[in-house]
């Protein structure tokens, strides 16, 4: 899978089929704690992907709060629908972004709340100038700020973390993202090839060899020969 930031091989345990449909007798659903692991691994591999495929130098990583706790996600939702809504008509386009909810467990336990409140962590996806003071205003319910990430190419996997059994097992979306981003293309090999061989200019090549890929693969930088 090619992106502008890396080029992922995937390493497969077990020879992979096309155009094979499995003949599947049993659609008991998992139990939430066989289901939710995979399912994680799933979000992560995804999210990082969809960041990757859209990230640049200038993107943008904030994480948004509220001043009142929101316990309930649907209506946090709701409240960041509206801060969509304000930044269309304040820039005149829709924001390009992925974002991930995730509870305040320190919050809740600091000033002993009754449940975890909801915060949000989002990249956006801008080149442009963002003053974080405009974007504080346009959200309008509490405290907004840059989250500092040393290599923008590593975004992916810093996001990754935020990303929780929890909002997987709960059936919602564990990510929400903006409409008409990019996607990273997929490419197929006939074999599995040293990644030594090829040249990829200053890419970065990550080695996926299980499905944890957000949390154990491994960055390599790859030079002209």
């Amino acid at each position: 899978m090619i992106t502008d930031v890396c080029t992922q091989f995937y390493a497969y345990e077990k020879p992979v089929s096309r155009g094979w449909k499995a003949e599947r007798q049993d659609y008991t659903k998992f139990g939430i704690g066989d289901k939710s692991e995979k399912s994680l691994y799933r979000a992560r591999n995804n999210l990082v992907t969809t960041i990757n495929a859209n990230i640049t130098k200038y993107s943008k990583f904030y994480t948004m709060t509220t001043a009142e706790p929101i316990y309930d996600m649907r209506k946090f939702l709701d409240k960041f629908t509206n801060f969509k809504r304000r930044f269309k008509r304040a820039f005149g386009f829709d924001i390009p972004y992925v974002a991930v909810l995730e509870r305040q467990y320190e919050r809740q336990k600091k000033y002993n709340l009754e449940q975890a409140p909801w915060h949000i962590h989002l990249v956006i996806f801008l080149d442009a100038y963002l003053p974080i003071e405009k974007l504080s205003a346009l959200w309008g319910l509490g405290y907004c700020w840059i989250n500092a990430v040393e290599d923008y190419r590593q975004t992916g996997r810093y996001m990754a973390k935020y990303l929780t059994k929890e909002n997987v097992a709960k059936n919602k979306k564990a990510v929400i993202k903006s409409e008409n981003l990019k996607t990273a293309e997929t490419v197929l090999l006939p074999e599995y090839i040293i990644p030594d061989k090829y040249d990829f200019g200053n890419s970065y090549i990550i080695y996926i060899e299980d499905l944890n890929y957000a949390n154990k693969c491994e960055f390599r930088e790859i030079h002209h020969f």
